[in-house]
């Protein structure tokens, strides 16, 4: 089960990357963008982390 959760969580954090790249970040909602796409990789990191 921790392996299912490891893997959840790195497939967040490159959910997250790749959402992060993809919208470019200099955008008039920039801060609120920074924030939505760090969501997966920071709930990636802890459910990695929480092993």
């Amino acid at each position: 089960m921790s392996t299912v959760r490891k893997q959840i969580g790195i497939l967040l954090v490159g959910l997250g990357l790749g959402w992060g790249v993809s919208v470019g970040l200099p955008a008039p909602l920039e801060f609120l963008q920074q924030y939505l796409w760090a969501i997966p990789i920071i709930i990636g990191i802890i459910l990695i982390i929480k092993d």
